[in-house]
């Protein structure tokens, strides 16, 4: 077969590479990266071109708390790391570990939602009077 590796003598230096399919996936996960780095730098070049563009509506000063922002970064940079701590376990065969880990990123990505929501919602009611203002405008489009 041709998608197959020989492993009688050990894997491969780079066994992510080793067949077809895993080169395809090791490309794939550069063009999704290189997608992100895109879509994130339209977000900030848009941020950047219409940060003043507010006339007489809120600025992002106004709509942006940076202590919110600051909770959300690290609720999401916590549950990467339990979600790291739950493959860990998961490859020790420890499953009780595991499902704590899991629960704890569950619980932290819902933490994560409901943020999101609130400050979604707050920035929606605070930006419906003024749907001429560039700024407020285009950034609840994005």
């Amino acid at each position: 077969m041709a998608g197959t590796v020989d492993t009688s003598k050990g894997l491969p230096s780079h066994p992510e590479r080793a067949t077809l399919e895993g080169k395809n996936k090791f490309l794939g996960f550069w063009f999704f990266l290189g997608g992100e780095t895109i879509l994130f730098a339209t977000f900030f070049g848009t941020y950047l071109a219409l940060r003043n563009g507010v006339a007489d509506g809120p600025s992002s000063q106004d709509m942006f708390h940076l202590p919110l922002v600051f909770i959300m970064t690290m609720i999401l940079l916590t549950s990467s790391l339990t979600s790291v701590l739950a493959m860990f376990a998961m490859k020790k065969n420890q499953f009780t570990k595991f499902k704590v880990w899991m629960w704890i990123t569950v619980l932290l990505g819902l933490a994560f939602i409901s943020f999101e929501i609130y400050e979604s919602t707050n920035m929606y009611i605070k930006a419906l009077d003024i749907q001429q203002v560039p700024f407020p405008l285009h950034f609840i489009r994005l």
